[in-house]
């Protein structure tokens, strides 16, 4: 595993990386990695893929290629047209674009579901910001947090307690995947309990997806889940269950 070369296409140019750097050196520090900021949303990816790779999702699209041809800065053409091991996408929800495109972005999660061939895309619910919206460790509240995606990030500064990622140890971020585990499990109409692995690992992302924009429609409000955070699992699931399972006092959950 130590001669993984990540690729992270992020949204942002500062919460993302500050949040990938801080949560790299914690969980997988042998690890090399790159970080792409696109600076743009997931639905102008979407339409992009929808009006000139229409087929993307049956065929084998490059999304490095195709972000490649749109990118004018040469460094950052650079780091796209760099060899890795995974790619892995993160973005927001972002429910209140002028031009959705909700049923492209879930052929998306359909179809970037593996980092280590096509990538894997991690959505966001309302946005980044809500791995750190925790008033404590444990907080049995996050499991019925919803927001409103608007203001959000000033919401997110008033409650959290946790907004310094400089203090985040690797049992932070454990604690606040095992909250966003529980709380997916539960969305997808499961128990209000930890998953198992086997459980995590038939997750369905589009059946989230489609409750997060159930949500949004009937009342424009969304059930706060920061999907990223499952990114210091999915290289080695097992091990992260096991070991909660044996060592749960480790954990602030």
């Amino acid at each position: 595993m130590a001669d993984r070369k990540i690729l992270f296409i992020c949204e942002g140019e500062s919460d993302e990386p500050d949040f990938l750097k801080r949560l790299m050196s914690r969980s997988y520090s042998s690890f090399a990695y790159e970080v792409y900021s696109y600076r743009t949303t997931i639905h102008t990816l979407a339409s992009i893929l929808r009006e000139s790779y229409s087929d993307f999702a049956d065929g084998d699209t490059d999304i490095r290629l195709i972000l490649r041809e749109q990118e004018p800065d040469p460094g950052k053409k650079a780091i796209l047209s760099e060899r890795y091991t995974d790619i892995i996408l993160a973005f927001d929800f972002e429910p209140h674009h002028d031009h959705p495109d909700f049923d492209t972005v879930r052929q998306m999660l359909a179809y970037y579901r593996d980092s280590t061939d096509m990538g894997r895309l991690y959505i966001n619910y309302p946005m980044m910001q809500s791995y750190k919206h925790f008033h404590s460790l444990p907080d049995p509240g996050f499991l019925d947090r919803e927001a409103d995606p608007i203001g959000y990030k000033e919401l997110v500064g008033i409650e959290s307690s946790f907004t310094d990622l400089s203090r985040y140890s690797y049992r932070t971020f454990a604690s606040i995947a095992l909250h966003n585990l529980r709380k997916a499990w539960h969305l997808l109409g499961r128990e209000s309990v930890l998953p198992s692995h086997e459980d995590y690992g038939s997750f369905e992302w589009t059946g989230i997806f489609d409750i997060e924009r159930k949500k949004f429609s009937s009342s424009r409000r969304v059930y706060v889940l920061n999907t990223l955070i499952f990114s210091m699992i999915d290289y080695n699931p097992a091990s992260f269950f096991q070991s909660f399972q044996k060592h749960p006092e480790k954990y602030d959950f």
